[in-house]
C-alpha cells in the first residue's frame, strides 16, 4: 500500500517557518483594489491658479502602498498600516503646462493596480488656458465662435457664460435643466446674438461691435465646477490707404528736374494697424504706432523703374491694398524711353531758348504784317 511517508519533498526543519509565513500571506493578502483619482479642489479659478491638484486613493488593506509616478520615477508615496481607516489618499499638485505623463500605482506584496492622470478630465482649466494662447478675433459686424474643445457635457450640467470688458463681470447666458426641460436665457445688450451649443459649452456670437471685446468665462456646474477663459478682440476693418505727392515737393513738374519721384502713403489708424510699402511681392517698409491718429509711409522712387509698386494696410482680420499710379504721382516715370524718365537741365535750357526764338519770330511777323497795312505805299 502506498504511504505518504514513502515521499521524500526535499523539506528540512529550517524551511518550516518560512512556508508557514508564506501561507499566511498568501490568505492575508488579497489582490489590491484599482485606485482612483479625483479633484482635490472643487472650486478652482485658472485666475487665481496656475496648477491642478488632485488625489488618488483606495481601499486601504494589509500592506497596501500608494504611490504617484511621473513616468518611470516615482514621486511619493503613502501607506497606513492602521486598517481602521478605511481609505489611503496621496495627492498632488501639477503645474497646467506640464506635458509629462502621471500614474497613481496601489500596490501589496501579491499585486499591483495603475490608474493614469487624465489631465482634461481632472484640469479642465488645463483646456482653458490652450484656448488663450490664440485668443479668439472677430471682424466687427461678423460671427465668432467660442470653443470650448469639450466632447460632451452631463445633460443636466448648468451652464453660465460671463462677459466683462477686463474681468468677468455679468451673466450673458445661463441654462439648465428644470423638470425635464432645458431653458437657456441670454441676457443684457447680447440678447438676439448669441447662440449656445449645449453639448459642448460654445458660444457663438453674432453681428460682432467693437464693444464686445473682452473676457468671456465659461462655467459649467455639474458634479464639480470647471472653468474655461476666452479673451476675445472685436477689430473694425482697415480703411483703404490713399496715396499722395509728398507735401514737401507737390508739383509733379517740379520732379522733372530731379529724376525721382516722392510719395507719401497714409491711412486712418486702428487697432493693431500696420501700413507697408511693396514692390511687387518684396515689402521694403513699414510701421504701425498705436498712439496716432493717422499713419503714414514714404516712399522714394529713383530713375528709371518699371517695377509696381503699392502700400497695403492691414490689421489681424482684414487688409486693403491700393496700388500707385506712375502716371498720376510720377510722370517722368510714365514713358519706357530714357530721356523720358530722366530730364536734365540743359534740355529744360534749350526748349526754353527755342520757345523764346517762336515767341520773338511770331512778334517780327506781326509786326511787319501791321506796318504794311498801314503803309500800303511803301509796296512796289
Amino acid at each position: 500500500m502506498f504511504s505518504y511517508d514513502q515521499i521524500d519533498f526535499g523539506l528540512t526543519e529550517e524551511m518550516a517557518p518560512y512556508l508557514i509565513l508564506i501561507l499566511v500571506l498568501c490568505l492575508l493578502a488579497a489582490p489590491v483594489s484599482t485606485p482612483h483619482i479625483r479633484n482635490l479642489t472643487v472650486y478652482q479659478s485658472v485666475h487665481r491658479s496656475k496648477s491642478c491638484s488632485v488625489v488618488c486613493f483606495v481601499d486601504n488593506r494589509r500592506e497596501v502602498t500608494l504611490s504617484w509616478y511621473r513616468g518611470e520615477e516615482r514621486l511619493t508615496k503613502a501607506s497606513f498600516p492602521d486598517l481602521s481607516s478605511a481609505n489611503l489618499s496621496l495627492p498632488l499638485e501639477i503645474k497646467l503646462q506640464d506635458k509629462d505623463i502621471y500614474s497613481c500605482v496601489a500596490a501589496n506584496p501579491v499585486s499591483n493596480q495603475t490608474t493614469k492622470l487624465n489631465v482634461e478630465e481632472h484640469c479642465p482649466q488645463y483646456v482653458g488656458l490652450k484656448a488663450e494662447v490664440k485668443p479668439p478675433r472677430g471682424r466687427e459686424g461678423q460671427t465668432v465662435t467660442l470653443h470650448t474643445g469639450l466632447a460632451k457635457l452631463q445633460s443636466d450640467a448648468k451652464i453660465f457664460w460671463i462677459f466683462g470688458p477686463v474681468s468677468r463681470e455679468i451673466v450673458i447666458v445661463e441654462s439648465q435643466v428644470f423638470r425635464g426641460e432645458v431653458i437657456t436665457e441670454y441676457k443684457g445688450r447680447f440678447q438676439g446674438r448669441l447662440q449656445l451649443d449645449r453639448q459642448t459649452g460654445s458660444l457663438t456670437i453674432r453681428n460682432l461691435t467693437l464693444d464686445d471685446s473682452g473676457v468671456y468665462q465659461l462655467q459649467v456646474v455639474s458634479e464639480q465646477v470647471t472653468y474655461h477663459n476666452f479673451s476675445v478682440t472685436v477689430y473694425a476693418s482697415v480703411p483703404t490707404p490713399n496715396i499722395r505727392n509728398t507735401p514737401h515737393n507737390p508739383s509733379v513738374d517740379s520732379q522733372l528736374v530731379s529724376g525721382s519721384c516722392s510719395v507719401v502713403c497714409s491711412v486712418e489708424n486702428g487697432k493693431e494697424v500696420t501700413l507697408s510699402w511693396y514692390r511687387g511681392e518684396e515689402k521694403l517698409n513699414n510701421t504701425s504706432s498705436p498712439h496716432q491718429a493717422d499713419l503714414s509711409l514714404p516712399l522714394e522712387i529713383k530713375g528709371k523703374n518699371s517695377d509696381t509698386y503699392s502700400c497695403v494696410a492691414t490689421n489681424p482680420v482684414s487688409n486693403q491694398t491700393t496700388k500707385l499710379s506712375i502716371e498720376e504721382h510720377c510722370r517722368q516715370h510714365a514713358d519706357s524711353s530714357d530721356c523720358a524718365r530722366c530730364i536734365t537741365l540743359t534740355e529744360l535750357a534749350v526748349r526754353s531758348v527755342l520757345s523764346a526764338l517762336v515767341a520773338v519770330a511770331t512778334m517780327a511777323l506781326l509786326v511787319h504784317h501791321f506796318w504794311h497795312r498801314r503803309n500800303p505805299w511803301t509796296q512796289t
